[in-house]
């Protein structure tokens, strides 16, 4: 059966997700983890590779099973989703200045990053998704701090037609707090890729929080 961009949007809207970006560099058994959170039920991987050529993207998209393109995100290189059979792509706030891609190909689900509610309430609804940041201190760049006070700014939201996900500082400690405080889902890196425990053990821990809110909020 084949979704409209407004049936897809809407399905997303309605069900919690948790998002996982990859850490910026080559690691240790990437490819391996990758695969091993989707296997335990993770609905998207954003590929954030900046360093990273078509080729070297290429190469790691073939080390995951391609039971879960679907689940996929591109960050560069956007030109390899169609090679995969990929149907969603992410875009900076400097891209967003050309939108000519956002008329390329209807199919595709769009995704983008915003750092003030301004910027998230001017979104296109073409955009399933944005991330805003740093909602905390971030975990994988130390110093990385808000510059203002986001949770005033979401109450200023005026965009319901794009899902607002919270990124930056996110780990099993304050994801229940972050979907309380209006984010509508959660996205993670630093506590995925730079703590001592393995990614998988941190992703069902978040997993956990993020079930017991919604079971919770269904009582």
């Amino acid at each position: 059966m084949h979704l409209s961009h407004r049936e897809k949007s809407f399905i997303y809207k309605y069900r919690l997700h948790m998002i996982i970006i990859t850490h910026p560099e080559t690691i240790d058994e990437e490819a391996f983890w990758i695969n091993a959170l989707l296997d335990h039920g993770l609905e998207r991987l954003h590929i954030r590779k900046p360093g990273y050529t078509a080729a070297a993207i290429d190469g790691l998209i073939r080390q995951i099973d391609a039971r879960y393109y679907d689940r996929l995100v591109l960050h560069q290189q956007h030109q390899l989703a169609g090679a995969f059979g990929m149907s969603r792509t992410h875009y900076t706030e400097e891209q967003r200045n050309d939108t000519t891609f956002m008329d390329a190909d209807q199919a595709l689900i769009l995704s983008t990053s915003v750092h003030t509610i301004e910027a998230f309430n001017g979104l296109n609804k073409r955009f399933s998704y944005a991330f805003m940041s740093p909602v905390y201190e971030s975990i994988s760049k130390p110093g990385y701090r808000p510059a203002t006070d986001l949770w005033t700014q979401i109450k200023q939201r005026t965009n319901t037609a794009v899902a607002l996900v919270a990124l930056g500082g996110i780990s099993p400690a304050n994801i229940a707090a972050t979907l309380n405080g209006g984010f509508d889902e959660v996205a993670l890196m630093g506590s995925i890729w730079k703590q001592k425990q393995s990614p998988l053990a941190v992703y069902q821990q978040c997993r956990n929080q993020q079930t017991n809110l919604q079971d919770n909020k269904h009582v």
